[in-house]
């Protein structure tokens, strides 16, 4: 039986603000973030990667050093798949902690399903994933970040094991469709992935990445995702109306750190039901750079 229901609101502007729903059940508007947005960023990472472009991060928690949720812990090193941001933490703590509110983590994982992250950075909520009791993780990433994800999971495997859950690391890139069949060739049960949806060049990409792994044996796909910009919103949207997905019911708000900005927003999306959308794969671009997976530790 569906746990949740949940969805991005159509709109976040401000001529047509939307209601989402907290955890405790009550509705309100969240703030949109205000304008004049702010300048384009330059972001440049030791890997060599440079490039100004209109971005939202989101906001880190933890950007070096040891950070730990729960039993849990990972190191960051200050790229951007390395660092702790903000929705990450909130769904990791609903993930561990969700008897604490109406819907949460737990339910969703109680048949102990297969399940894939997306875009895994630190790795550290795909292992929370496991430790609230999905049975087999998966955590994904671009190539170069996979063995960064794999001694998290080695330094973390004595929480992992308490949870008889098995989790390993694999490189998927979006857009690599053929990829998702070489990371999952059986299947999941969920598809989950946070703060992935901060730079609109791989939001196609994203979409149809999800599309494959769902399609497999009818997954389902949650994003917990910061409130962003309207630029990043509105092009998230039309991402969202070309691709093969759409978005079911209302967004909940999580918990969320308190020097968190902006809400974080828990949303579902499901095959569309008139059977329409999805782009030719051929113009789909594989995401290859340092702003492709940012993921929950990116």
């Amino acid at each position: 039986s569906a746990l949740l229901a949940c969805a991005l609101p159509l709109s976040m502007r401000k001529r047509a603000a939307a209601v989402v729903r907290r955890a405790d059940g009550s509705l309100y508007t969240p703030p949109v973030a205000p304008e004049p947005e702010p300048e384009l960023e330059h972001v440049e990472t030791t890997g060599g990667f440079h490039r100004d472009a209109d971005v939202d991060l989101g906001q880190s928690m933890v950007t070096h050093g040891v950070a730990s949720i729960g039993s849990l812990q990972v190191d960051c090193g200050g790229e951007i798949n390395e660092q702790l941001w903000g929705a990450g933490v909130a769904l990791s703590t609903w993930f561990l902690h969700a008897g604490k509110w109406p819907t949460g983590g737990r339910g969703l994982l109680a048949g102990r399903p297969t399940v894939l992250e997306l875009g895994s950075g630190t790795g550290i909520t795909g292992m929370a994933c496991a430790c609230a009791g999905a049975g087999a993780v998966i955590l994904t990433d671009l190539p170069q970040a996979v063995p960064k994800l794999q001694e998290a999971i080695d330094a973390n495997q004595a929480a992992l094991d308490a949870s008889n859950a098995t989790v390993t690391a694999a490189a998927l890139a979006w857009g690599d469709l053929d990829a998702c069949y070489d990371v999952a060739p059986e299947g999941v049960d969920l598809v989950f992935g946070a703060d992935l949806l901060y730079n609109p060049d791989n939001f196609d990409a994203l979409l149809a990445t999800m599309v494959e792994l769902a399609q497999i044996r009818g997954a389902r796909i949650l994003l917990a995702t910061e409130n962003r910009w309207g630029t990043v919103n509105h092009q998230w949207e039309d991402a969202l109306l070309r691709s093969a997905l759409e978005q079911v019911g209302e967004a909940i708000e999580l918990p969320a750190p308190s020097r968190l900005p902006r809400p974080v927003l828990l949303v579902e999306l499901r095959p569309r039901e008139d059977g329409k959308g999805g782009q030719p794969t051929e113009q789909i671009k594989v995401a290859s750079g340092a702003f492709s997976g940012a993921g929950s530790g990116q």
